[in-house]
């Protein structure tokens, strides 16, 4: 009986033992499981700030090189543009030290019509092979409506220089006005007869025209030159009319006269393009230069709704160009004009 109890009592001892044993190998076991998962999440968290902040550094590293490229083609662009700056003073600067010996009256751009010029290309720059105008200018040389007619356009016969004169622009319009005001005579009578010619490079253009108007290598003249070569013949044929210089008057006043009647001989440029010194020369010791694109033609109207004026242009017949950029060569020309009345 006693060794029963006594095996009973080692029994419970080494059950005891066995709990005490297991429960401490236990705790021990979830406290290294407590102790992995910090530390997987640890290294976890640490791997992913790794991975952000190389793709950070990615990041940057490209925009970088991003930021390097557009600066290198900044710099390229900008090369670029003072290339072509200096290659076309350069170019004017050839033109001035050799005078050209092609009228530049002959020079025509069908494609190169103001209307072509769009809002866009103003802000691109793509117009300034045709044009050194900018909105500004256009907006400065514009003219508002103020008082009498909107528009009026005078009915003028087409008249062309080419083929007889490539370079008679002057003398074309000049004719024209005449023929409207009735007096029958043709441009060649007016050149062979009535017109003022001097040699190229020895002619000042306020004093004879340059050259021949039948050589599409001659120049041109202004305004004095017409008003004798008008006058000539209507004192020849004892007309009533008289030519009369109208230079210096502004745009707006010269629709005035053709509000009376008087289509109105005026100096612009071909197509309304570009002008800049094309020849100088040394005349009786004073500097001649003659400008280029110079082109003579007919005002025959305006239309204030559309902001143009009507224009019997020699080369083209009768069209129209956009009032405010007219107004603008017409004064780059030197405000020249010569009306018959």
């Amino acid at each position: 009986m006693k060794s029963l109890k006594k095996f009973k009592k080692e029994i419970a001892i080494l059950t005891i033992f066995t709990l005490i044993t297991g429960t401490v190998i236990i705790f021990f076991l979830c406290q290294k499981n407590v102790e992995g998962s910090i530390f997987s999440k640890k290294v976890q968290k640490e791997t992913e700030n790794n991975m952000i902040s190389d793709d950070s550094q990615d990041d940057i590293e490209e925009i970088r090189l991003d930021m390097d490229s557009q600066d290198e083609t900044d710099i390229e662009d900008i090369q670029d543009n003072n290339s072509m700056e200096d290659y076309i003073e350069e170019t004017r600067l050839e033109d001035i030290k050799e005078p050209i010996d092609t009228q530049n009256n002959d020079i025509v751009n069908d494609n190169s019509s103001v209307n072509s010029v769009k809002e866009d290309e103003v802000i691109t720059g793509s117009w300034l092979s045709k044009y050194t105008v900018t909105p500004e200018t256009l907006n400065e040389y514009s003219i508002s409506w103020e008082s009498g007619s909107i528009k009026k356009n005078l009915n003028v016969t087409e008249l062309l220089q080419n083929p007889e004169l490539p370079s008679g622009c002057e003398v074309t319009s000049l004719t024209a006005a005449l023929n409207y005001l009735g007096y029958d005579i043709n441009k060649m009578t007016m050149v062979n007869k009535y017109l003022d010619m001097g040699a190229i490079g020895e002619t000042n253009p306020y004093k004879a025209f340059i050259g021949t108007p039948d050589d599409d290598g001659s120049y041109g003249c202004f305004a004095p030159v017409i008003i004798n070569c008008a006058n000539k013949f209507l004192s020849d044929i004892s007309a009533e009319h008289r030519a009369y210089n109208y230079s210096n008057h502004d745009l707006q006043s010269l629709f005035k006269q053709i509000d009376l009647g008087h289509p109105v001989v005026i100096w612009a440029t071909i197509d309304m393009l570009d002008t800049y010194t094309s020849a100088v020369w040394n005349i009786d010791g004073e500097e001649v230069r003659f400008p280029a694109n110079e082109h003579c033609l007919l005002l025959t109207g305006y239309d204030y709704e559309q902001s143009v004026v009507h224009i019997m242009d020699p080369m083209k017949g009768n069209v129209t160009y956009d009032m405010a950029l007219f107004n603008y060569r017409f004064n780059q020309i030197g405000n020249q004009a010569v009306v018959i009345k």
